[in-house]
């Protein structure tokens, strides 16, 4: 919170309420300028500055116009002092005092629905269903990366420290495609069509037969089995055994990123079966061995048996042998959180197919490849089934 009101927002302020005339009303539609230059939210958001304005005035949410004095009340008593992160926190809360503080998916999908009543580049999102999978989508994947520990709540400390905020501003001047975090288009595009690519048939569920031919079958079945029976995380489906598509959306971000915190989180709970918040050489163990089949399988080499002994060296390696050597008992969360690519790790206990990908990598390819916008191994996934997808439908 601030200590005084801006100096050039209240000037703003002044400005904007003159040169609309003394003792005339402020329509929705001039709440634009107010947004940008006043409130410092984006214009694409105005009509939810709006609304919330009515209700801190008692005005009727339906009202297509406010009164000076109740635009100054709304400034001066409840958003001037509140900085840009809180004062959009308020607005996807809408506007509206909580028991607790924090925002539940409904009010992300809501922050959505002003998105795509308002961006150009989203005005050929006509249909109704696509409408409605886009604001889960977008909302789910706010959740995932924002959350503490699959709570399904983002509260306010959370919220400011992200980059939410910065990436709602963004996308006042950008095509929502332009924004790889979270709203783009493509991205809700691919993890839809991925969705619909394994319910074969249209039940709007997942279960352990249809999953296991994700990725052509890489991932071994005991995690596959372990996924579905919400050891992962808990599911959102209604149907024991089943995946719905958020608890999908949270499978596919976390298996084409293992680097993210939400995904090691995700794969250290599947892999910790007796949940005691170590991963023991036991259950790592029980894990590599149907790896190690598919090793003998996808390898090209003669010898591509991986002993057990020799992967748990090359683990300890890739997660700083000096940081887990006195642990003798297992791996913790956070030696994997400290380590620089976890994904590795977990590719080498249960994915041998992408853990072969990285062994035969080519440094030049590579190098290139950072060069690009994508930055994440979820955006150069999306990515390239983005463009393999398009290809197909040509």
């Amino acid at each position: 919170m601030l200590d005084t009101l801006p100096e050039d927002e209240l000037e703003r302020l002044h400005e904007i309420l003159e040169k609309n005339g003394v003792g005339k009303l402020v329509h929705k539609p001039q709440f634009g300028d107010l947004s940008v230059k006043v409130f410092k939210v984006p214009l694409w958001y105005k009509d939810a500055l709006f609304k919330a304005n009515c209700i801190f005035v008692n005005a009727p949410v339906t009202s297509e116009s406010l009164t000076h004095a109740q635009v100054n009340r709304f400034y001066y008593e409840k958003m001037g002092t509140l900085t840009t992160s809180r004062r959009l926190y308020e607005l996807i809360s809408g506007g509206l005092e909580r028991e607790e503080d924090h925002l539940t998916i409904e009010d992300l999908k809501e922050m959505v629905k002003c998105l795509i009543s308002s961006h150009p580049s989203l005005e050929f999102l006509q249909q109704p269903e696509f409408q409605e999978y886009y604001c889960r989508t977008v909302a789910i994947r706010i959740m995932y990366a924002l959350e503490r520990q699959q709570c399904r709540k983002v509260y306010w400390r959370d919220f400011d420290r992200s980059d939410l905020p910065e990436v709602m501003m963004k996308l006042d001047s950008k095509d929502v495609n332009q924004v790889l975090e979270y709203f783009s288009y493509e991205h809700f595009y691919v993890l839809y069509c991925k969705f619909w690519e394994l319910d074969t048939d249209r039940d709007l569920f997942i279960d352990y037969s249809d999953l296991c031919n994700y990725s052509q079958g890489s991932i071994v079945p005991t995690v596959i089995m372990r996924v579905v029976e919400g050891y992962g995380r808990p599911l959102t489906s209604t149907v024991p055994g089943h995946l719905d598509f958020e608890d999908f959306v949270y499978f596919c971000l976390s298996e084409e990123d293992k680097n993210s915190e939400p995904a090691v989180y995700y794969w250290f709970k599947i892999l910790d079966v007796d949940g005691d918040g170590i991963l023991s050489g036991h259950e790592l163990c029980q894990f590599y061995k149907e790896n190690q089949q598919r090793f003998l399988e996808y390898s090209e080499s003669p010898d591509g048996d991986i002993a057990y002994e020799d992967s748990m060296c090359q683990m300890l390696d890739m997660l700083g042998f000096d940081r887990v050597k006195s642990r003798r008992y297992g791996l913790t969360l956070g030696d994997l959180r400290a380590c620089p690519t976890p994904s590795n790790f977990f590719n080498m206990i249960f994915n041998a197919p992408k853990f072969l990908l990285f062994e035969h990598r080519d440094p030049f390819a590579e190098h290139q490849q950072k060069l690009k916008v994508e930055k994440t191994d979820w955006d150069r996934f999306a990515r390239a089934e983005y463009d393999r997808m398009a290809a197909e439908a040509q």
